[in-house]
């Protein structure tokens, strides 16, 4: 099984979220209510779609997450790359094909970080496709790395990452998934304490 995308409605839901101003508090706590809407439809989704191995479904009560944190909702600068294609290799003995759409550049407390955000498909980019590791990985987070998957509307010189968004790829919750790795370009230096984090060790 691929690992392509997230179910289109947690998208639907992740792009609402990107286009809502968190400036005061009561749309901070719209924000988190809707940040806590996505994480239970994913809870029901791995139950649901057969996500999680049959082992892991009795006593589940629902994936692991980082408390939200707006601090982790942050304005990138876009550079354009040049939709080279770029051959992922996976989990398994397979290729997955992805575009490099532009670089990411944003700050995280006093650090400065740049992640190259890939596209699905050469010819219409309407999602970008950014996985990452980070100083959390293989700690409280999957040490494979994690992805965020995020509407891209065509901007050209800035945008929101939202890494309360991040999620594990579902090959840490089933073997059957086939996930592309993290590229190495894309580890940052910086702990991203926002997100999923690890199911198990």
């Amino acid at each position: 099984m691929g690992c392509r995308k997230i179910c289109y409605s947690l998208l639907v839901l992740s792009s609402l979220i990107a286009c809502q101003n968190s400036g005061n508090n009561s749309n901070q706590s719209s924000y988190i209510t809707r940040i806590e809407t996505i994480r239970a439809e994913k809870d029901k989704e791995v139950l649901t779609e057969g996500i999680i191995e049959d082992e892991a479904i009795e006593g589940f009560k629902g994936l692991h997450y980082f408390p939200v944190d707006t601090n982790y909702r942050v304005l990138a600068s876009i550079k354009m790359a040049d939709m080279s294609k770029v051959d992922f290799g996976t989990t398994k003995a397979e290729i997955q094909t992805y575009y490099k759409y532009c670089y990411l550049t944003f700050k995280i407390g006093d650090s400065t970080s740049t992640l190259t955000a890939y596209a699905f498909d050469s010819t219409k980019v309407d999602f970008l496709f950014i996985p990452f590791r980070d100083k959390s990985s293989g700690k409280e987070s999957y040490g494979g790395g994690r992805y965020i998957e995020m509407p891209y509307n065509g901007e050209k010189k800035e945008i929101l990452i939202d890494f309360n968004l991040a999620f594990n790829p579902y090959c840490h919750y089933n073997k059957d998934y086939t996930c592309p790795l993290v590229p190495a370009d894309n580890t940052l230096t910086v702990a991203i304490n926002a997100g999923e984090k690890k199911f198990h060790d």
